[in-house]
């Protein structure tokens, strides 16, 4: 058996005249016209998209022609002729017909040389070979109308010169072959052939027969024969249209055409998929290759992956644009075309999609409207908008867009709108947006004040003048909220004639929060032209504001980013000014911050009270203490728990409120000492243990009664000159001096946890939950954590407290039981740092009994 003949269809392209053997079911029609252009000189041919104009011509009229001795020049397209070729031409239309008559000799003309006529190049062509006039044959005349339409009025000039042609060549025939739906756009200038069109022939669609035809003859001209029922089958299934029936449900009927399009698809899909071998094609084969429901599919992702590539376009918008031409109800609907979009579609993308006949365009009532170009493609756009979930997020995304911007634009302010924004975050900016869209984004956005920087980048990138406009009148708001998102935007925006409204809200607007979210975003833009003003306001009627201002933008810890920007400010103003900034900025820190201090110093205190106090009792109970006044163990017991309780309260609290006020006052990033960790923590450690040592003192001093102190030989008797002697002696000293030990201690072990990873890998799940979570396991995280980083205490309160006994003749043991008491209220207190810390990250939620 002889192996299969190549493929004898031609699929979705138009078939050439090299296809006339593989073209069937047009018989009727080609002779049609050919006997309308024996006796008529002007025949308009005429049929919607996809019907086979120009397949018919290729095939069959030309070479009809050919065949009775008429002289057929080569067929005419408007739109196939180069730009260098069109460039000096005074009537472009005329110069595309001329190009297309004499591709292989025709030069583009010299300017202001006189130009062919249509007349002069059919002449040219001599007298025909076969006696017959020459036929003239425009195809897809209506490119006439949709291309160089901004050279509209010298569209007259093509059928003044047509009207001539006919004049000069008696025998001459001219054949227009168009779409229906852009006939109107003749009648304005049919009137310049005298004899105006003399016959018009519309062409039809494929009926059953011819459709049966156009399935068995390629085949059968490639040694394949179709069964008639195989035959019959398959022309049904293309017939198929959707109807609505009575209780308004859809339902699929027998239509009246056949598209000649969707015909050549799915026979081409079957002959790919044919079995070497078969000479019949059954209906069992049709069941198993020819499955016109996936041929369909196929032919539309198809479809729209070469629109993508054709024009760059992401093929999940193409998709998404194709389920506008879909109602809910699963019809084909319409979509007017508006400016450079068909709904979601760019035009180009559109013309891509009509080319390949998915979709097919119309003139309505003056406008251009696009519809899907048979009932058949509508289920594979269905059935991926129903299954695509990716599409499915799109859509609801669109829709909430449309629904958002059809209430917007009554007033078109700057409203909070954070659901579409959230819901456009998520698909991560995969809608191509019109200019109208965006600018309602953007004003969402700094009503909201969400997502500032992604929008108003997206409107600088496509629309920067709108951006000005917006953003002067966000700036002027009578909101301070709209205010001060607006100092964000202007901020992103670097536009240079926005800087000034920028630094106007730094300094001159009546709201605080405005102003110090403008000093903010000032800081982080980092540009010169916003900072000179401020310096330059230090000697200026707003001097105040402007200090305020610099110590705000030097708050934000940007100073070391650029010459151009703070820093070459900052070098630029006096001394006098730079320690004014710098009271300022402490002042802006402590205003904005000082709810760290209460935190930090609050639960350091009270866990170091509470491991001070509890560690307190053993040692007591043996003297060990200065605490072993009392009548009876249980007595000096709560003494001891109480004064020690009372003690780390007051030492740990000044400790850990002193190391979070350096954290606030030393906050800005940089290799100088004091904005080192180490560096940062020690000296404010340091401060606060040494004020703390001398609070306990105090209290023991002045609160409890020294009498202890008397017991313990370390004053020499309670009479009126006891502070004297206690300072002489050197008790009163005792305390602040292992403050030195118990703060430096503290903050070193903060500063090596906090570099390094086990800091980082204990806060993440909490972060990650946005909450506390395993309380027992986090509270025995705290205590293990608490105990190794505060090791650099133990050595640093043993050598202070030695060094009092070996100078000052300190009784040991006491001293070891008190030192040992502080390391443990050391601990106390580190732990609460963390714990602190812990709930300022993540917030405090009470957890259920259960857990």
């Amino acid at each position: 058996m002889a192996a299969r003949a190549s493929q004898p269809y031609v699929g979705p392209r138009p078939f050439e005249t090299t296809d006339r053997g593989v073209f069937f079911g047009r018989d009727r029609e080609a002779n049609d016209i050919l006997s309308l252009l024996m006796f008529h000189r002007t025949v308009l041919l005429y049929a919607q998209s996809g019907a086979g104009k120009s397949s018919l011509i290729n095939t069959s009229i030309i070479p009809g022609l050919q065949a009775a001795g008429f002289a057929t020049p080569p067929v005419v397209r408007i739109r196939r002729a180069p730009p260098e070729y069109l460039a000096t031409a005074a009537n472009v239309y005329i110069a595309s017909i001329r190009y297309a008559l004499t591709p292989e000799t025709a030069e583009a003309p010299a300017a202001g040389a006189p130009e062919l006529t249509l007349l002069d190049v059919l002449r040219a062509a001599g007298p025909p070979p076969g006696g017959q006039g020459p036929v003239l044959v425009f195809d897809q005349f209506e490119e006439l109308f949709i291309t160089y339409q901004d050279r509209w009025p010298e569209r007259e000039g093509v059928f003044v010169q047509i009207a001539q042609a006919l004049e000069g060549i008696p025998t001459l025939r001219v054949l227009f072959s168009m779409r229906e739906d852009s006939i109107a756009e003749l009648d304005p200038l049919m009137w310049r052939i005298p004899q105006g069109i003399d016959v018009r022939y519309r062409l039809e669609l494929l009926r059953h027969d011819a459709a049966i035809a156009a399935v068995i003859g390629p085949s059968q001209g490639a040694g394949v024969s179709f069964d008639d029922a195989a035959a019959g089958r398959l022309v049904r299934d293309l017939q198929q249209i959707n109807v609505e029936g009575q209780e308004g449900r859809l339902q699929q009927a027998a239509g009246e055409y056949i598209e000649p399009v969707q015909l050549q698809i799915v026979c081409r899909r079957l002959w790919d998929r044919l079995p070497e071998g078969i000479d019949v094609i059954n209906e069992s084969d049709l069941e198993q290759f020819g499955d016109v429901g996936e041929a369909i599919r196929e032919f539309y992702v198809a479809a729209v992956r070469r629109a993508s590539e054709l024009n760059n376009y992401p093929e999940k918008l193409i998709h998404l644009g194709c389920t506008q031409f879909v109602t809910s109800s699963g019809t084909r609907s319409m979509v007017h075309r508006a400016g450079d979009n068909v709904g979601m579609l760019p035009i180009e993308v559109a013309r891509s999609l009509v080319d390949q006949h998915f979709l097919r365009a119309e003139v309505r009532a003056a406008g251009h409207w696009y519809e899907i170009s048979h009932d058949r493609l509508i289920v594979p756009v269905l059935e991926r908008k129903l299954n695509d979930e990716e599409l499915k997020t799109l859509l609801r995304t669109r829709d909430l867009l449309q629904a958002n911007l059809e209430n917007w634009r009554a007033r078109r302010e700057f409203e909070e709108h954070r659901e579409i924004l959230t819901a456009l975050s998520r698909v991560e900016g995969q809608l191509i947006l019109s200019d109208e869209e965006l600018e309602f984004l953007c004003m969402s956005s700094i009503g909201t004040g969400f997502e500032i920087a992604a929008w108003v980048g997206r409107l600088k990138a496509q629309v920067p003048r709108l951006l000005e406009t917006m953003l002067l009148s966000a700036s002027r708001h009578q909101s301070a909220a709209v205010r001060r998102n607006a100092a964000v935007a202007l901020a992103q925006a670097d536009l240079a004639p926005m800087d000034t409204a920028l630094v106007r809200l730094a300094l001159e607007d009546s709201d605080t929060e405005v102003r110090k979210q403008a000093a903010s975003a000032m800081a982080h833009a980092n540009r010169s032209s916003l900072m000179t003003p401020v310096v330059a306001q230090l000697t200026g009627p707003l001097r105040r504001r402007a200090l305020i201002a610099f110590a705000r933008m030097r708050d934000e810890g940007v100073a070391d980013i650029g010459a151009a920007g703070l820093a070459h400010a900052w070098r630029t103003i006096g001394l006098w000014d730079r320690f004014l900034v710098i009271l300022a900025l402490g002042a802006v820190r402590l205003r904005q911050r000082w709810p760290i201090i209460l935190y930090i110093g609050t639960l350091g205190g009270l866990l170091a009270g509470l491991y001070c106090g509890l560690a307190r009792v053993p040692p007591a109970t043996f003297s060990l203490t200065i605490t072993n006044q009392g009548d009876s163990l249980a007595k000096a017991a709560g003494s001891a728990l109480f004064q020690g309780m009372a003690g780390g309260i007051v030492w740990g609290g000044f400790t850990s409120a002193w190391i979070a006020l350096g954290w606030i006052l030393m906050r800005r990033p940089g290799r100088r000492w004091m904005n080192n960790r180490y560096s940062v923590n020690l000296l404010f450690g340091i401060l606060g243990g040494t004020f703390g040592g001398i609070g306990v003192f105090s209290e023991i001093f002045f609160v409890f009664e020294p009498s202890a102190l008397f017991k313990l030989h370390w004053i020499p008797s309670l009479q009126a000159d006891t502070l004297r002697d206690c300072i002489a002696g050197g008790y009163c000293l005792f305390h602040p001096a292992l403050g030195l030990g118990y703060g430096a201690g503290i903050a070193l072990g903060l500063a090596a946890l906090h570099g390094s990873a086990r800091w980082r890998e204990f806060l993440q799940p909490h972060i990650h939950a946005g909450k506390i979570v395993q309380w027992r396991r986090t509270a025995r995280r705290i205590a293990v954590l608490s105990i190794v980083y505060s090791i650099a205490s133990g050595p640093l309160l043993l050598l202070s407290g030695l060094m009092f006994v070996a100078f000052k003749g300190f009784p040991l043991y006491p001293v070891l039981g008190e030192t040992a008491t502080i390391y443990i209220g050391n601990i106390g207190t580190v732990a609460g740092i963390l714990m602190a810390q812990l709930i300022m990250r993540v917030g405090f939620v009470i957890p259920p009994f259960t857990e």
